[in-house]
């Protein structure tokens, strides 16, 4: 537990990773999902990245920020796993219930209950459907009467896409189910030997403690197999463990595409949070593995240059590979004569493309 943590975990809220934030890095920045996902409206954006005030920590703002910026303090990605993989390894299945604020239910040690199924990371349940059965189930109301109204529209975007991403690695789509009532200890043919109460672990708590404390022992902990370190860390350990899936199918995230003329400018490589994109010599690289699609390269090309692409491949998401979006290469400007260094999509250097376009606000 690092410090954003600890301070989410004493104050009763998310807690906030603000160096990971898009709106730190560029005033250009547009990602609002975090806004977009609360449902108390605790989620004020600034100049200088995300704050968090009334926070019921409901865990919806920490399933749909790319770079994981928001985060609970207790119950991460990493906790999820933990406690799912503990019950599959009891059960053969984990179920997901929600319940409603302050009425959580004595559950069998078969459930994991949570405020809202959208908080649920869709990393997590990718990861414990390649090893069991996934169940989610409601408690006593519809997502649309629940304070928690706009986290049913995002947990059945995540059912959807996790749905996309088991079939993709080739597993039956039954592995990831809903029912309307919280579902019972799975069937005796998934039930395995040991069934004792799968706890959260003491020591995943220990772990998280001494690893935000600096204590001797942390870089070892934070470095254990099975406990990845981030969502991404999570989908990179089911790709890896995969490798037999068939790589030509289309992982569902979108790729980058060059829209327009490319100067390399270096801005879009520079502020990438996760470095996928890379400015080599007369290259702009793309690694669609490291990309969490947030958008800032996007947002931040003064040209508008990027766009969105066509789904990438599973075998492009599971390897460290770049792809060439941009090569530069020698241009005579139409405008001024001058010599210039872009991609073949133009015919202006940047100086008379940036006069070009003034020329053009000015006459309107």
């Amino acid at each position: 537990m690092d410090v954003a943590g600890l301070t989410g975990f004493l104050l009763g809220k998310v807690g906030v990773h603000a160096e990971r934030c898009v709106r730190r890095f560029s005033p250009r920045a547009t990602c609002r999902r975090c806004l977009e996902a609360c449902p108390v409206d605790a989620v004020k954006l600034t100049g200088e990245g995300v704050k968090i005030g009334e926070c019921n920590r409901c865990g919806l703002c920490t399933a749909v920020c790319p770079t994981e910026a928001l985060q609970d303090p207790e119950r991460t990605p990493a906790f999820f796993l933990a406690r799912g993989r503990e019950i599959l390894q009891t059960y053969g299945q984990v179920g997901f219930v929600c319940f409603p604020r302050g009425k959580e239910a004595r559950m069998g040690s078969h459930l994991i209950g949570v405020t809202c199924l959208g908080g649920i990371p869709v990393e997590v349940v990718v990861a414990l459907a390649t090893e069991g059965k996934v169940v989610f189930s409601r408690q006593g109301q519809e997502c649309t009467s629940c304070p928690l109204a706009r986290g049913g529209e995002i947990w059945e975007e995540l059912l959807a896409l996790a749905r996309q991403m088991i079939a993709c690695l080739g597993l039956p789509e039954d592995r990831i189910t809903f029912l309307n009532e919280a579902p019972p200890a799975a069937p005796a043919e998934y039930r395995r030997e040991g069934e004792g109460r799968a706890a959260m672990g003491r020591r995943e708590f220990f772990a998280a403690l001494v690893r935000g404390l600096g204590l001797k022992g942390a870089s070892q902990v934070s470095d254990r197999p099975g406990m990845p370190a981030s969502r991404r860390a999570i989908l990179q350990e089911v790709w890896s463990t995969r490798a037999s899936a068939e790589k030509k199918e289309l992982w569902p995230q979108p790729g980058l595409k060059l829209a327009g003329p490319c100067y390399l400018c270096n801005i879009c490589s520079r502020l990438c949070p996760q470095e996928a994109l890379v400015l080599k010599g007369d290259e702009l690289l793309f690694q669609p593995s490291l990309c969490t699609a947030c958008g800032l390269c996007i947002d931040v090309c003064l040209h508008g240059s990027l766009a969105w692409g066509e789904k990438v491949s599973l075998k492009e998401v599971s390897s460290a590979e770049r792809k060439r979006l941009a090569t530069a290469v020698t241009l005579q400007c139409s405008r001024c004569g001058q010599e210039f260094r872009a991609s073949p999509q133009t015919d202006l250097c940047l100086r008379c493309r940036f006069s070009a376009a003034q020329e053009g606000l000015k006459a309107n």
